[in-house]
């Protein structure tokens, strides 16, 4: 990396108070190499001499706020899989809908709503609509719609365009493979695509999960939130989740990652199964 590249320690505090404050998500020390990594491409490109003329560009003379999305692309994490921690949905498809179904008519009713809250590039959601996809054929009647919500307009923009390369999907039967997803007809790409209908289904968007009012139409019943409130600091992550509690209906289900404990939170969520909790806010006993 050129020697003019590197973070002054005022450089490293200011980036790290815009992050911290502006996006709610905790900065070590030790992440200044790491951010010094991810941003040097923007620095090359748009032809800085160093960090302190690229922070004065980002923060006093980018009016329209596009370079400041492109940071922001750049210094977050966006790291997924297909079917990540299977077993989650398995309990949806057999324990969580059906409850759903029996106890409110979710689904039959009125269309169930999910939302996948920090969806990166779209492979959980997609991987969130095949499960519903394939209930739904086994369920006569059974309706649905999905929101998929990042910070990052970047790897939102990959999630709408929805190709991935072929490997990514080795993990999905062949049969699903076959129904739910087009190959290129360039092999050499190796390349698939999502086909239309099932990206019909979804509607994404951009939401800061630090801001105070998400701007969600009406509520979710199911919410996968996994591996995204590590990056928050711990009075961050109760006032998210306390946001994503609002956003559920009462009985609602929020599926957290493997690594994410709600101890002593005090939310009104009580557990339902492995890392995932139902919303009920006029009972005891919370996490």
């Amino acid at each position: 990396m050129n020697g003019f590249h590197r973070l002054s320690d005022r450089d490293f505090k200011e980036l790290k108070e815009f992050i911290e404050t502006g996006l709610g998500i905790r900065i070590s020390a030790g992440k200044k190499t790491m951010l010094e990594s991810r941003l040097h491409s923007r620095i090359k490109k748009l032809n800085f001499k160093n960090f302190r003329e690229y922070l004065n560009f980002v923060f006093e003379f980018d009016t329209d706020g596009r370079e400041r999305f492109k940071m922001i692309d750049a210094i977050t994490t966006n790291k997924t899989g297909f079917f990540r921690e299977s077993y989650q949905f398995r309990f949806l498809l057999e324990t969580v809908l059906p409850a759903l179904i029996a106890e409110y008519g979710t689904g039959i009713k009125r269309p169930l709503n999910a939302w996948s809250a920090g969806c990166s590039t779209g492979e959980e959601t997609y991987s969130l609509a095949i499960s519903l996809s394939e209930f739904a054929e086994k369920h006569r009647g059974f309706k649905f719609s999905i929101l998929g919500t990042d910070i990052s307009v970047g790897a939102l923009n990959g999630a709408i365009r929805a190709v991935y390369p072929e490997e990514r999907i080795s993990i999905i039967p062949s049969n699903i493979q076959k129904k739910y997803f087009l190959k290129s007809k360039n092999r050499t790409d190796r390349l698939v695509r999502i086909k239309p209908s099932l990206r019909s289904k979804i509607f994404f968007k951009v939401l800061n999960l630090n801001d105070q009012n998400y701007n969600i139409r009406g509520k979710m019943d199911v919410v996968f939130f996994r591996n995204v409130i590590i990056y928050f600091r711990r009075s961050k992550q109760t006032e998210i989740l306390s946001r994503i509690c609002n956003s559920l209906t009462d009985g609602g289900y929020l599926f957290m990652g493997h690594a994410e404990a709600l101890i002593n939170m005090k939310l009104p969520l009580h557990r339902a199964g492995l890392n995932v909790y139902r919303y009920f806010p006029a009972k005891r006993n919370r996490v």
